[in-house]
């Protein structure tokens, strides 16, 4: 049987989502999607209403891109490491570590 994914807060993240308004890698603003800078499973767990257990989705965690750009990153084809804000970088450092950040956020693949 397959695992279920975890409830997730994506309040913050969409927001962020929302005010952007298109790709951060090509400018691109249709198939927008949230790329984690970090692993998925790194997103804190937090106490939702009621008591509920879910997953926290920081603004800083995520990036928005196009479905074909975050794919390219999701493979270590695209760096991101020009175009993130201090706090994506310093969010991505404090969870991974300096270089687990570098390797993942500036393309394994690349160079």
């Amino acid at each position: 049987m397959a695992k279920s994914q975890p409830v997730r807060d994506w309040g913050d993240a969409n927001r962020k989502m929302e005010a952007e308004g298109c790709c951060r890698n090509c400018g691109g603003e249709q198939e927008l999607q949230r790329a984690h800078l970090v692993p998925r499973r790194y997103d804190p767990l937090v106490r939702g209403p009621r008591g509920a257990r879910l997953r926290y989705v920081p603004a800083a965690a995520i990036c928005p891109l196009c479905l074909w750009c975050h794919a390219d990153f999701d493979r270590g084809n695209l760096s991101l490491l020009g175009k993130l804000f201090v706090s994506e970088l310093r969010y991505a450092i404090r969870v991974l570590g300096k270089h687990r950040a570098r390797r993942r956020l500036g393309g394994r693949r690349l160079g």
